[in-house]
């Protein structure tokens, strides 16, 4: 994982990863973020979020998008 200016942070194991659709995921899976109190909360700040990220890189985003969600742990702290 690299900082905000690029450098190494740390090494991460990957636990799980799954891919779903944006409509299709449920507030157990995104609460573990821990930025918003609700589904509905975090559905409006990554429907922002995506929205420019997709027009920036040239694609469109939809409630149909696919999210790949990871779960991990930090392996070692660089």
């Amino acid at each position: 994982v690299l900082d905000g200016r690029g450098h190494p942070a740390c090494v991460i194991k990957t636990l799980h990863a799954e891919t779903v659709k944006f409509c299709e995921l449920p507030w157990d899976m995104v609460k573990l973020e821990g930025e918003d109190s609700s589904l509905e909360e975090w559905r409006e700040g990554n429907i922002r979020h995506w929205t420019r990220e997709a027009a920036n890189r040239g694609y469109s985003f939809s409630d149909d998008t696919p999210i790949t969600f990871e779960r991990f742990e930090v392996a070692e702290v660089l």
